[in-house]
């Protein structure tokens, strides 16, 4: 079956390339990139000042949604701030970003606080803690005391399911919002099969479709229509966080 989807949005998740079924996982630790994932990624040189910060569709009420439903759970933000290491921004500067993303996500839902921050603001590329290589993930992952099994990764570029791979994190969701919408677009999901459906909400509008196909399935023009790097699959993509969250909380 093919997926039909809404030209105001699209409540898909998708496993892309599957190269072997994943074993459910509860996860305890939510990995978040920042810009495109919890606030729009408003292109080079980025976020510079609080005044550029504009939330996701319901990223506050998804990430409350995470603490509301386990006492267990922690999200971490994992983000790359180049900006600082290039001299556009103090260290400073960067805190007082953070302070009003903060803010910002409280006003939405009070429960929307992150747990720990991890942020590089390195300009090379060898230092263990840019993504996507894994150092700020190890930090959270040992902060909260968990296991990589443990861990869902929710990015909107390649760096991000590279850095969640190189930890051994297996659960990656790519966000179309941010970068994410470049790498897949609406046309490569339209030749996903549906799997399952689940509505996590009273409101059929937001039942999630949930597709699934085999690298073995897919012929070479839909191979090439993404930009997806196997070394990283299986993955799942979702329109938003708050289609991922909603997703991954209705999997338990």
């Amino acid at each position: 079956m093919v997926i039909k989807m809404s030209s105001m949005h699209v409540h898909v998740i998708a496993q892309i390339l599957l190269a072997q079924q994943q074993p459910r996982c509860i996860p305890k630790l939510y990995l978040l990139d920042r810009d495109g994932v919890i606030n729009h990624d408003i292109g080079d040189p980025g976020v510079l000042k609080p005044s550029d910060l504009a939330l996701t569709p319901n990223a506050a009420k998804s990430i409350g949604k995470v603490k509301r439903n386990s006492c267990n759970n922690h999200v971490a933000v994992i983000t790359n701030q180049s900006c600082v290491g290039k001299k556009l921004i103090t260290d400073a500067q960067l805190d007082d970003i953070h302070q009003n993303l903060k803010q910002l996500l409280l006003e939405d839902d009070a429960d929307s606080a992150w747990d720990s921050l991890h942020q590089c603001t390195s300009t090379d590329n060898s230092d263990v803690r840019r993504k996507p290589n894994p150092g700020m993930i190890f930090e959270a992952m040992s902060r909260f005391q968990v296991q990589a099994s443990e861990c869902v990764m929710i990015g909107d570029s390649i760096r991000d399911l590279e850095a969640a791979t190189n930890a051994g994190v297996p659960l990656k969701v790519l966000v179309r919002t941010g970068y994410g919408g470049s790498l897949v677009g609406e046309d490569d999901l339209g030749w996903l099969t549906r799997s399952s459906t689940c509505s996590t909400d009273a409101d059929a509008d937001s039942a999630i479709s949930v597709g699934a196909i085999a690298a073995s399935e897919a012929d070479d023009a839909q191979r090439s229509s993404h930009q997806i790097p196997e070394s990283v699959l299986p993955i799942y993509v979702a329109e938003n966080l708050s289609c991922a969250i909603d997703w991954i909380l209705a999997r338990e």
